[in-house]
């Protein structure tokens, strides 16, 4: 195949650059000095209007951007529209806050906890609820 062709040329230095589009970023399997993303818009010919890329396919094309020994460093370059740039920013910086429900279900994951013996007196399971919320 052409693309798996390609993608061991770069990784044997062969090809030094490589373009990818962002629906074929997430097949690509290589890792760069420099990853550079133009633009975090695409067309989308059905409706004749841009619309953003989704955060996840923000994060996968700068997650291209790192390499296989930890003694280099690498560098992702976002190129956006100043609207877009703060919320850029923020998404990167700030953890995304976790939502969890396990307070809802605790008593069906206590009971399967004590079903498969890890949690075996009350001891355990002040541990399990310390460690677990």
């Amino acid at each position: 195949e052409v693309q798996s062709m390609i993608q061991q040329l770069f990784r044997l230095g062969a090809i030094q650059i490589l373009i990818a589009t962002a629906s074929l970023v997430w097949s690509v399997d290589v890792n760069a000095d420099l990853a550079i993303l133009l633009g975090t818009e695409k067309f989308q010919h059905h409706i004749s209007s841009a619309s953003d890329y989704s955060l996840a396919d923000v994060q996968e094309m700068i997650g291209k951007a790192n390499s296989l020994t930890d003694t280099k460093p690498c560098t992702a370059l976002v190129m956006c529209q100043t609207s877009r740039k703060s919320q850029l920013l923020k998404f990167l910086q700030e953890p995304l806050p976790a939502e969890s429900y396990l307070d809802h279900f605790l008593h069906d994951h206590m009971c399967a906890e004590t079903i498969v013996k890890m949690i075996e007196n009350k001891q355990d399971a002040v541990d399990y609820v310390t460690w677990t919320l």
